[in-house]
């Protein structure tokens, strides 16, 4: 089993706990005492820094968060926790570098002095909330066209720095920041309400006014050498660190996983629609098509009348495909948008597979799906079957140019 070492909300080991939430991997956080347990030479054996976290794995120990983060990424990688495709992963390493060498150090300045692990300097807090407002500007103006970080689904980069951002929310960001900053507080709100965030961290409350730090005992001495001095750790702060937030059960068995088993392998019909032309892949399709263990959809948008703003609406179908993150084990779905330019009606179609012969709560109950009709296919009926080859490949639908096209797979 793996053990996961470190104390209670530490951000660096909130985001692989995180990650294990939505990759399905079981991981175990014994009781450990921060600092005092870190101090041991059987912990000194499992990390010669004796920092935490430290992962514990059947093969050996790893240190450093971001190591542990993808080791675990990386445990299913059908999760698609570290990108999609080679471009993908290469973003997805470049925002938690990013996160680590840009947003982490000017946070802590400003965070650990209001937790009592750091004292507090207000020369270093400044600058630290200057540098900290350019990474913001950065990140935000990446969020304005964009649901995640990287893709059109949750990456470790998003579950790195959404953890790093918790406690800036919690104790620093009032409505004020929130304010400069609405990209990063809209995804922000997005993700910590993802169930995989709530089993970790719970409910997040906002701040309504900056938290203080403690005022620190006994009186400085005036003089050059305390002048513009770096914030330092406190010295007496060897008080043990609370818990990390006990391991939690192991989840039911989804029903759906519990069907017979499939001869249609639906990562492998992914990767054929993602690489062949049309015709090849829906051939290929056709072919391994188990219609026992599988259904097709088509849905129609019930309010097209009021999709007159490109962007907008391309803004829905990227919400409600961000909001179908349970759905992409047992399904594949291409979602588009009709018409040709600003001004004119932008209606919105969609063709789905689905691993039941029924339709399913991952595509049924999640709140956006209520604004779309869906109707069955019947594959043996020629005008079903046409249909929905049309919704899910087609260049032109009912006569009218694809607009845009977007898939959940």
């Amino acid at each position: 089993a793996n053990k996961l070492y470190s104390f209670a909300f530490d951000y660096r080991a909130v985001k692989t706990l995180v990650a294990c939430q939505y990759n399905g991997v079981e991981i175990e956080v014994p009781e450990f005492k921060f600092p005092a347990d870190a101090k041991r030479p059987e912990f000194k054996a499992k990390n010669p820094n004796q920092k935490v976290p430290v992962l514990e794995t059947p093969f050996g120990t790893l240190w450093e968060s971001n190591a542990i983060l993808r080791y675990v990424a990386r445990l299913n990688p059908t999760a698609d926790l570290l990108g999609k495709s080679f471009y993908e992963q290469g973003l997805v390493d470049q925002w938690l570098d990013f996160c680590q060498n840009e947003l982490e150090p000017s946070r802590d300045i400003i965070v650990f002095p209001l937790l009592g692990y750091m004292n507090f300097n207000k020369d270093a807090n400044k600058q630290a909330k200057a540098d900290l407002r350019k990474s913001l500007a950065v990140i935000d103006n990446h969020l304005l066209l964009s649901q995640f970080l990287v893709g059109n689904s949750v990456t470790i980069a998003d579950i790195a720095m959404a953890a790093a951002f918790v406690e800036l929310f919690q104790l620093v960001f009032t409505p004020a920041w929130q304010k400069d900053f609405v990209n990063i507080t809209r995804w922000f709100n997005m993700l910590i309400h993802q169930p995989e965030f709530e089993a970790v961290l719970g409910t997040i409350k906002f701040a309504d006014k900056e938290a203080q730090p403690p005022k620190q005992e006994g009186g400085k001495k005036k003089g050059k050498k305390d002048k513009g001095a770096a914030a330092k750790p406190a010295k007496k702060k060897e008080a043990a660190a609370p818990a990390l937030p006990a391991a939690k059960p192991k989840k039911e068995k989804n029903p759906l996983d519990l069907l017979p088993p499939s001869p249609m392998i639906i990562d492998n019909i992914k990767r054929v629609f993602s690489n062949e032309p049309a015709n090849v892949a829906l051939e290929t399709f056709w072919k391994e098509f188990d219609a026992e263990g599988w259904s097709l959809w088509t849905a129609k948008y019930n309010y097209d009348d009021e999709n007159k703003v490109d962007y907008m609406t391309s803004n829905l179908i990227t919400g409600w495909i961000g909001r179908l993150e349970s759905l992409r084990k047992y399904g594949f779905g291409s979602v588009c948008i009709l018409g040709e330019e600003e001004g004119s009606k932008f209606p919105i179609r969609s063709a789905w597979i689905i691993r039941s012969k029924d339709m399913i709560p991952e595509l049924a109950e999640c709140p956006d799906s209520e604004y779309h009709t869906f109707t069955h296919v019947d594959p043996n009926n020629p005008e079903d079957k046409a249909r929905w080859e049309n919704y899910f490949t087609g260049e032109t639908v009912e006569g009218q140019p694809v607009y845009h096209r977007m898939h959940l797979k």
